[in-house]
């Protein structure tokens, strides 16, 4: 349901009033939309029609779809790290994925996008890794 959230004051965010934009958020090739609702501007509580005893505090301003399904789209981050292995760049990369997930959960995926080694009489003797490490925010 469309809530204006005017309260008669006339305020600028009141007349520009909710609207929806079409984009590729998760760059797979299909158009997602974000839908943007209006919301209360005075304390005087929800004004949407057929619900009005549903708390504020649960009502949704904006809500991003994707086309799988219509469900909520999951919102993901990606940090870079730098990690080092005697073993070989695998373990490099296996140790970026264990010592990342002593600061963040939900790790989806990890793209290693440089390869070093650190070579001494004619042996590699350290291997590293600059990678990106992809985890799912929660909420």
């Amino acid at each position: 349901m469309h809530n204006s959230g005017r309260s008669g004051h006339k305020y600028l965010p009141e007349t520009l009033g909710s609207g929806a934009a079409f984009l590729d958020f998760d760059g797979d090739g299909w158009l997602d939309v974000l839908l943007v609702n209006g919301k209360d501007w005075t304390s005087r509580g929800p004004r949407y029609a057929g619900s009005p005893s549903t708390p504020a505090g649960r009502l949704h301003a904006a809500r991003l779809r994707s086309n799988s399904g219509g469900m909520p789209m999951a919102i993901h981050k990606v940090i870079e790290v730098l990690s080092q292995s005697e073993k070989g760049w695998e373990d490099a990369a296996q140790r970026a994925v264990k010592d990342a997930s002593k600061s963040v959960r939900h790790i989806k995926s990890i793209y290693v996008k440089n390869m070093e080694g650190v070579v001494r009489n004619d042996t590699i003797v350290e291997f590293r890794i600059n990678a990106n490490i992809t985890f799912e925010l929660e909420g």
